[in-house]
């Protein structure tokens, strides 16, 4: 029998490597890029930074896979999901840090130039999760990662109205839903990157980025989780000696790592439309998916590496990690710095950005995540109580 707990945890842990993994892309990013080998050898290692902005697709892969538990398990049981709670669940999961975030921004910025108000109007957009609707997708902003945020949201908004469609086809053949789900979200994810091909210069390559990244041309990542909640709501859980598990999360790692050297070593037209710029995105969220099986089967490499203290923490700590390690590697970065860092002052820069975001985001995760969720559970708890002495 497996451990719930444990498969809990690797999951965590699995979520918090993904975001260590885009914090570390950015840092790469900010200390200033350069080939990196194996010692000794002509083998190339800087791809496995430079492919950090993966850590979001598994994240995202994650997210199918989190939230299509409960729709599953209720049109399995044939009740009427609710829509307003579970919507305003994750509303208050990712909203209150974020709002902290855009004060602190924003007290910061209108400090430096007098002008506060006007900050927090300009980031009115995106405290409200709307910035893909109103302001150029290219368009800068205090925080680099929050175009992900209204991403997410309108999968959350897309995510019950797919279960209304599908719902009444999940109890007789789910496996067949999952295929048309999968189905139809790859060609969405095609279509609309390849419309984007034409519509702008590949040379703009900011603006295909920022286009490519919006839902449908994610859509994959979202939809092979919501399709390995399905395989996993119809199978049965294996033994806790782990050894297909082992296999599974093996074989996870080589297909995304395969697909993202694939993409390295043919980067020259990647955003041209090369196959790669279509296969990417799904072979990683496949990996990651079968990552999810093993963590589920109790596989013993998944326990090891994902549900271990450190894992788990990163983990817990995620939002807030994603959230502010990118302020504060510009806040710490060298203003007179035009080389990449080098020698004593690289590796001092790495322990002070490294040491303030892990002091911030668990400063935030204990003061302000999780407050916010522990309301959220009184709130549901008193609902509840209600609905019991009403009934």
């Amino acid at each position: 029998m497996i451990d719930n707990r444990s498969w809990d945890d690797a999951l965590t842990g699995l979520r918090g490597l993904a975001a260590s993994w885009v914090l570390l892309f950015h840092l790469f990013g900010v200390v200033g890029p350069r080939a990196l080998f194996v010692p000794g050898t002509s083998i190339e290692l800087h791809w496995l930074l430079t492919s950090g902005g993966a850590g979001v697709w598994v994240l995202y892969t994650l997210c199918g896979y989190l939230l299509a538990g409960p729709f599953v398990t209720r049109e399995n049981s044939r009740q009427v999901p609710h829509i307003r709670r579970y919507l305003l669940r994750r509303l208050w999961r990712i909203l209150p840090p974020l709002w902290v975030q855009i004060l602190v921004l924003s007290i910061v910025a209108g400090w430096a130039d007098g002008q506060m108000l006007i900050r927090l109007k300009e980031m009115l957009p995106y405290a409200l999760l709307v910035q893909n609707l109103v302001l150029p997708l290219s368009a800068p902003a205090a925080n680099a990662v929050w175009w992900t945020l209204p991403v997410e949201f309108d999968f959350y908004l897309l995510l019950p109205l797919l279960f209304a469609i599908v719902g009444p086809h999940l109890a007789r053949r789910p496996r067949m839903a999952a295929m048309w789900i999968l189905l139809i979200a790859v060609a969405v994810e095609i279509a609309w990157r390849q419309h984007w091909l034409k519509v702008i210069d590949p040379q703009r390559v900011a603006d295909l980025v920022a286009v490519a990244g919006q839902l449908p041309g994610v859509l994959s990542c979202f939809a092979i989780g919501i399709a390995t909640r399905l395989h996993q709501a119809t199978a049965a859980r294996g033994d806790s000696r782990g050894i297909a598990a082992n296999g599974l999360f093996l074989l996870g790692i080589v297909i995304a790592v395969a697909a993202i050297v694939a993409a390295h070593l043919t980067a020259a037209t990647y955003w041209r439309g090369s196959l790669m710029y279509y296969l990417l995105q799904p072979a990683v969220a496949t990996g990651c998916a079968l990552i999810i099986l093993a963590c589920e089967r109790g596989g013993a490499m998944a326990r090891a590496l994902l549900a271990n203290p450190i894992s788990r923490w990163l983990g817990l700590i995620s939002y807030s990690l994603y959230l502010w390690h990118l302020p504060i590697f510009d806040w710490l970065a060298p203003a007179s710095r035009v080389t990449p860092l080098q020698g004593t002052e690289l590796w001092t820069y790495i322990a002070l950005a490294m040491t303030a975001t892990l002091l911030v985001a668990s400063a935030s995760y204990l003061l302000v995540e999780r407050p916010a969720l522990a309301m959220m559970g009184r709130y549901r708890a008193r609902k509840s109580n209600q609905a019991s002495t009403a009934g």
